[in-house]
Order: C-alpha cells, then structure tokens, then sequence
C-alpha cells in the first residue's frame, strides 16, 4: 500500500512538475541567499560568499535534478521528454519523415491488403459450426487429375453406408431466380439443397427456422439476411409470407445469417430451397436416378470420435464397393474428402499461383521500402555527426542518444503504420465494391485482418 501511495505521489509530482520545480527553485535560491548572507558577515566578497554557498549546496541544477528524481517518475519523465524532442525532429525534418513514412505505408497497406485477401478465401474456415469437423466431399474419376461432383444415387449411397459421418448433405450450388411481388423483379442466385443441409452445417437462423424433412417437396424458401434486409426492409414478420420466387410462390421459413452466402466462401447465394423443387427453377435438371450426371457438391459432418485417418480409410472402402457394383459409372473412382469452405478443388491451383505471385511481389515492395527507409536514415545519421558530437561534449551518454534515436525511429514507422492502415482501408474498400463481369455472383467482400496488419 505504501509503495502505490508513492507510486501515485510521483505520478502526481510528474503531472505538476513545473509548479513543484518553482516553489523548490524559490526554496533553494533563499538557501543560497542565507548561506550568502553568512559568508559575507565573516569578510567574504559577494561573489565569493555566493561561490561557496553553490559549493555547498552542490550546485543549483545538481540539486533540482536530485529533487526532480526524488519527486517524480524519472523513467516517465525521460520519455515524456524524448517523445518531445523526436516529435520536434521529425516535424523539423519535414520531406525526410513524410518519404519514410509513405515507403512504409505502402509496403504495410499492400502487404495487409494481400494477406487479408489471403486469409479471407484461402485460410479462414467457413462460417459455420465447428468448421474443422465439416468436411467436402468429391470424386476423381478413373484416370483423370482432378474432381468432380456426386451424383444423387452416390451421394444417396455415402449417406446410408458412411459410418465416419453424423450427417451427409448435398446441394445443387448454383440457381438462377427472380424475386417479384415486392417493387420491380430483380435477378438473383440461390442454391437447392437437401432438407438436411442446414442441420449438417450446424448454423442457426437469425429469424425462423431452417428445413426439415417434411419440407422435401414444400415450396419454402430460406432467404440470405442480405437480401432479407435490401429487398424486404428488414421485415420481421416475413416468416410464414409468400414470396415471388420466378413465377412461383415460396412460403419464407427462416433468415440465414449475415455472414453465410455458400460453404464456397467466394460464391454469393442469395436464397435457398429444397432440392425437390429446383426443378421449378430449371427444368432441365439432370434425372435424379441417373448414376453418370455428377451435379451435387457434397458435405458431411465428421463423428467427435472419428479421425481424419478413420475417414479416409472407410471412404477408400466405399470407393472399392461401389466400383464392383456399378462398375459402369464407379469403377476406378476415389473419393477426396477435404475441408469444407475453401477454394473450389478444380479452380484451386490457378488461384493460389495467382495469390502466390501477388504475395511474393508485396513482400518485394516492404523489402524495398524497408531498404529505402535504412538508406535515408543513414545519410539523415550522416549530417547530424556534429550534433551528436556537440551532445556527447556536454556530458550525454551513448545510451541516451541511442534511446533518443530509437524514439525518432519509433514515432516514423508509427507514422508509416497509420498511412498503411489507411491504404489498407482504401484499397480493401475498393475490392469490395469491385464487380467482376463473371457469369455467377462472386462475394468479394474482403476486410481488413487486423492480426496480419498488427
């Protein structure tokens, strides 16, 4: 208790520093003129009485230094004072501190832009429940590099012979629609999907519920909070309402939320419904009973007491037994079973090459921009040899100048960093308002990481 009675008795001292620095400095000049008075009544000169009284005391400076460091956090007043100075450097320093801290604005905003993008659709999981244990499921066909999707007698089959899985959903991922009945149509992007998808996902409605196994055949719709909130205003009492869905009435059931568009986290779905009625939508939709069309992505949530090895091991099982026994479509066929929500399997590598390159170019532009700050600090450091120089004269130490260097070098990247979360800011505003002339809904909303920035 006593030692943060102290604590906060210095830290008030610091606080009024120039008022205590006056009275003591008042104080102290009465002792001198005193002891003056007493070296002038035993014969002394003026000057020398006052000589002696500063010899005495130990000199006025010595002694308000002494006092300041009794009375005050000397460590916070240290830093208080060099922030000063630096502060008084860099604005002297004008174009030096502004090209220093542009160099490592950019180097930091590209880097945190790219990283954010990075992590938005290659390394964050998807928005759901426990994404490590939602897993993707495809195939790759007999003599072939790379996967393809299921088709319903398959995924009917991995659903009631998988003994790794808890749940196994399918979902056709790309559905054209147009909402009507509320102002004028307009187009958007849906996806069909198996009454039991939601469930597997383990992601609850903002509003509602989600489908259930009577609704295989039910006109019901599951809107996207997106939508929900542009089209309908936010209308809470939508649930149990019919909606225009292409010419068709859909009962709306449940709001999905705000961060869920599609478990391909680059996709933008819009709405979901049954994948019994798709057919509603597209009529041209591959033939349920048909083994060779391959039109549903699959995903199965893993068992708590299964492993990834277990997993693959029964899949490579049901691989085997399902080419002996449809050796016209399976044979030769291997599943791939990976996490759920990254980048689609086929698209995959193209992808990461083109992220990889943007990287390795960022990382080029921080280590020029790191090289080009070095190169104008050393030339700054060669004009100020005299400063430092006259300084070390007057008695300051090498650690003193080098933890005021250090200040100046602090305060500069500090700079640097707020003109890097400033572009960073800029430029993944401008990514997200980009609109691709792609012929599906592309969610290119990116924000800022704030790890990879910090």
């Amino acid at each position: 208790m006593k030692k943060l009675r102290a604590l906060w008795q210095r830290l008030c001292g610091l606080l009024h520093a120039g008022r205590g620095d006056c009275d003591f400095a008042a104080e102290l000049e009465s002792h001198v003129a005193m002891h003056v008075e007493d070296g002038m009544r035993v014969g002394l000169s003026a000057e020398e009485a006052r000589r002696q009284a500063l010899i005495k005391l130990g000199g006025v400076e010595q002694t308000q230094q002494a006092y300041r460091e009794r009375a005050t956090l000397v460590w916070l007043e240290n830093l208080v004072r060099d922030v000063r100075y630096a502060l008084r450097t860099l604005v002297r320093q004008r174009s030096v501190t502004a090209v220093a801290a542009v160099s490592i604005g950019l180097g930091i905003g590209a880097n945190a832009t790219i990283f954010s993008m990075v992590s938005r659709f290659v390394l964050r999981p998807a928005p759901v429940g426990d994404p490590a244990t939602l897993l993707s499921l495809q195939i790759i066909p007999d003599r072939e590099s790379c996967c393809n999707k299921f088709s319903w007698p398959l995924y009917q089959d991995v659903r009631k012979d998988a003994r790794s899985f808890s749940s196994v959903a399918a979902y056709y991922d790309l559905l054209p629609g147009s909402i009507g009945g509320y102002g004028e149509p307009e187009r958007v992007w849906g996806q069909a999907t198996t009454t039991n998808f939601f469930d597997t996902l383990e992601l609850p409605m903002v509003l509602g519920r989600s489908f259930t196994s009577d609704d295989d055949s039910k006109q019901v719709i599951v809107l996207g909070e997106g939508l929900w909130r542009r089209r309908f205003g936010s209308d809470t009492t939508i649930i149990g309402r019919s909606i225009l869905l292409s010419g068709r009435t859909f009962t709306v059931v449940g709001i999905a939320p705000a961060t869920f568009h599609s478990i391909e986290q680059i996709l933008n779905a819009q709405f979901w419904v049954p994948l019994d009625t798709a057919t509603q939508l597209i009529p041209n939709l591959p033939p349920k009973d048909a083994r060779d069309y391959h039109w549903l992505a699959a995903v199965a949530r893993m068992r708590p007491d299964v492993t990834r090895t277990q997993v693959d091991a029964e899949m490579n099982t049901l691989a085997a037994r399902f080419g002996q026994s449809f050796p016209a479509t399976d044979k030769g066929e291997r599943f791939v079973v990976e996490r759920a929500g990254g980048l689609p399997t086929r698209n995959r590598s193209v992808v990461l090459i083109f992220l990889g390159a943007l990287l390795l170019v960022v990382l080029l532009l921080l280590a020029i921009a790191g090289a080009n700050v070095a190169n104008l600090l050393f030339a700054q450091a060669a004009s100020r040899q005299r400063d430092m120089a006259v300084r070390l004269a007057l008695g300051a130490t090498r650690f003193r100048l080098q933890r005021q260097m250090l200040m100046e070098s602090t305060l500069m990247a500090a700079c640097g960093g707020v003109v890097g979360v400033l572009l960073s800011l800029w430029a993944t505003r401008g990514l997200s308002t980009l609109r691709l002339p792609a012929p599906v809904p592309l969610d290119l909303h990116v924000g800022v990481d704030w790890r990879v920035l910090v």
